[in-house]
């Protein structure tokens, strides 16, 4: 037995040791999209939210950084060019993923928004800037209608907006997956993005399944009791 206890003990160690736990989600800063940091390569939590799967390519400017914050239920996650999302810009076209989904309690995010800087001005003909929103494994979702937001969770963000939702999901969600894709069109300045996600706690009614699971399981402790009754007289 002691030697059962040592092995399984040691696999529990070696697990432990494989899959280690994210680390907090903390401000980063990488160049042309190689990681400087574990954040970038093994996600990060803050709170009960993991951000996970990160990916961006395309991206030309050197210290670009990567910046979370939460604000009680809101999940944001900003990418910015710089020190300063007001002086400094992307300036060539990128692709950037990335997962947000909720790693412990009842919670699911309900609501998803888009915000976008641009540099208002001449010379910004064609900027575009899309956020394609899929649950696990890329399954479709189902927004509410909201300002930049399409059919199928598309956020499309508008120079001069520069806003695009809050929109509420259908149904409430554990992940939503980002593809957030910067075309500059002619001239196109982009500062910053950022992806908020709004959580909720849903609330616990038992379903009809519940009960019947319930029912079940009283009336099978009240036959128990009965024949063990019976035996004893």
């Amino acid at each position: 037995m002691r030697n059962i206890g040592k092995v399984l003990l040691g696999s529990v160690i070696a697990i432990s040791t494989i899959y280690a736990a994210p680390v907090a989600c903390t401000d980063g800063v990488f160049d042309n999209g190689n990681a400087g940091t574990s954040i970038f390569t093994n996600g990060c939590t803050i709170g009960d939210k993991l951000y996970n799967n990160f990916s961006l390519t395309g991206a030309s400017p050197t210290n670009t950084t990567l910046t979370f914050n939460m604000t009680g239920q809101e999940f944001h996650v900003s990418l910015t060019n710089g020190t300063s999302a007001n002086t400094t810009s992307f300036l060539n076209a990128f692709t950037w993923g990335f997962d947000i989904s909720v790693i412990s309690g009842p919670d699911q995010i309900v609501s998803l928004k888009d915000q976008a800087f641009y540099a208002i001005g001449t010379g910004t003909t064609g900027v575009t800037v899309t956020d394609q929103k899929t649950g696990s494994g890329g399954t479709a979702l189902t927004c509410s209608s909201a300002t930049g937001v399409s059919t199928g969770c598309l956020f499309t963000m508008i120079p001069g907006s520069e806003t695009a939702g809050p929109s509420t999901l259908t149904t409430g969600k554990t992940l939503v997956h980002s593809a957030v894709t910067f075309t500059p069109g002619t001239g196109g300045i982009l500062n910053s993005f950022e992806a908020d996600f709004l959580q909720t706690t849903p609330s616990q009614v038992p379903e009809p399944a519940t009960f019947g699971f319930m029912g079940a399981g009283l009336l099978a402790l009240g036959m128990f009791r009965r024949n063990r009754i019976s035996k004893i007289q």
